[in-house]
Order: structure tokens, then C-alpha cells, then sequence
């Protein structure tokens, strides 16, 4: 299982989302045995105080869950958890998990706690007039 961002993820996300634009990232989390704990509090702790570090503002949980079940879905997918974090924008989040104190201090607890992984981008689709 990869478990890192390719630049070149990015940059396909770059030519698709307008530079201003907020984007939502959807996180589907499968932890490895006691890796709930260390994603929650190693994990996002050292995701906070880079934010902080950086000076980048705007980042916001929007929705944290935990996975019942599949309504509909493939059989043998199985989540624990469900992420969805705001960024000002794509930009922001690209700086934040390309950087190098990314990679040396929340990384590693991410790779630690998470077995498997999905990260999906969102933007806000236009409302109909």
C-alpha cells in the first residue's frame, strides 16, 4: 500500500481546481491494531502544531466519524473512520504535506496508524439558481 501524496497527484488536482478555491479533503481510514489512538492524538496533534508552525490558517475539521457499516458498496472494502478536513485551498495543503517538518513529525504517525487509506478532493459544487 503507497501511503504518500505523489506530486504529480497534485499537480493533476492543480489543473482541475482553481487556486482561490477551498477544497475538501475526504479521508477514509483503516487503522492498524491500536492505530485509532495514535492517528487521533500523535497524528493530528503534530498536523496542528505544523498548521501553527506555518502560519496557515483556515483548516478546519468538518465531519469526524466512525464507520457503521455499507449501505451499498463493494463487500470487501472495509473503513474504520471517516475525515473530512477544509482547506483554504489546494495550495495549502499541498505546502503543508510537502513540507519537510510534515514529513519528519506527523508522517511517521501516520504510518504508524493507518493500514490503509483513501484521500479524496472536493470542491463545493455551484448551488442551481
Amino acid at each position: 500500500m503507497n501511503h504518500s501524496i505523489a506530486s504529480t497527484s497534485l499537480d493533476t488536482l492543480a489543473e482541475r481546481i482553481p487556486a482561490d478555491t477551498p477544497v475538501h479533503m475526504l479521508n477514509l481510514l483503516r487503522f492498524r491494531p491500536g492505530g485509532r489512538d495514535v492517528y487521533f492524538c500523535d497524528y493530528v496533534g503534530a498536523f496542528r502544531a505544523i498548521l501553527t508552525g506555518m502560519g496557515i490558517d483556515g483548516v478546519r475539521p468538518i465531519w469526524t466519524g466512525d464507520v457503521a457499516g455499507f449501505a451499498a458498496g463493494p463487500e470487501d472494502e472495509a473503513w474504520d473512520a471517516v475525515l473530512i478536513v477544509r482547506y483554504p485551498s489546494l495550495a495549502a495543503f499541498r505546502a503543508i504535506v510537502e513540507s519537510q517538518r510534515y514529513r519528519d513529525e506527523a508522517l511517521p504517525h501516520r504510518l504508524s496508524a493507518v493500514a490503509d487509506w483513501r484521500l479524496i478532493a472536493q470542491t463545493e459544487m455551484p448551488r442551481a439558481a
